[in-house]
Parts: structure tokens; sequence; C-alpha cells
């Protein structure tokens, strides 16, 4: 597992898969940047929180898709990047936090969930974790 990196995004058969991150899909860039900030107060690193527009991460999928493989067209992470490619569309902005461990992954949904996000997916070698502001588990 390794920090996200835009030069170099973690991919799996050219499909977006950053495996021990959370991407948080925000419904306005206000909310991201908030929880960006609130994040690095908390101590998380420069490098462990990437704050991507709509234009920007839309631009970061278009290239991946490029250097997609036919057998990412069977996986899960393709129906992700489509997920995200439409919230983007809407005019989403996308946190992307290192947290490859499950209390890292608790510790930076406590600050997403103070703000107005959609959802967020926490990408795992075989699985990704969907949180829902709504979901009964969150409230």
């Amino acid at each position: 597992m390794s920090k996200f990196d835009i030069k170099d995004p973690q991919t799996s058969f050219g499909a977006f898969k950053p495996v021990g991150n959370l991407v948080a899909v925000f419904n306005d860039a206000d909310s991201a940047a908030k929880a960006r900030t609130d994040l690095h107060t908390g101590g998380y690193q420069e490098d462990e929180v990437t704050l991507m527009r709509s234009v920007e991460f839309t631009k970061l999928l278009d290239e991946m898709r490029e250097d997609q493989n036919a057998i990412a067209l069977l996986g899960s992470e393709l129906r992700k990047t489509d997920q995200f490619r439409e919230h983007a569309e809407q005019g989403a902005s996308f946190l992307i936090i290192y947290a490859p461990s499950e209390e890292e992954t608790k510790r930076a949904m406590r600050v997403v969930s103070r703000y107005n996000y959609h959802f967020a997916l926490k990408y795992g070698h075989l699985l990704i974790e969907r949180f829902d502001p709504e979901h009964p588990a969150n409230n």
C-alpha cells in the first residue's frame, strides 16, 4: 500500500484502484477543502491528502481509460470509476486520503463525515468498502 501519487496513480488493469487509500466524494469544493484542512490539523502530512476538483479528477480518469485492459471491464473498479465520473460531471470534489489501516480509515471518516460528502470508498487489495452518510450504521 502506498500514498496516492497523482503522477503515478495506482491502477488495476488500467482502472483506478488506489489500494490503502480512502476516496471521499464531496458535493462541493468548500466542504472538501475544509475537510482537508482538518485532516492536516489532525496530523496528516501534505502527501497523505490529495484534493482534486472535478476537472482534475475527470482528466485523471480519462488518462487512465486510455490504458485500460479488457479485464478491467469485468471488475468493480471500472464501475466505481464510472460513479466517480458521474459525480465529477456534476461538480463534485474529491479527497484521496492515505488510510492503510482500519484505524486510519475510521480516523479519516470521522473528519470526512463532518462535511457535505456524498460517499467514500476505501480501496483494499480484494475489497472496496463503501461509506454513505445516510447509512444507518453511520448515524
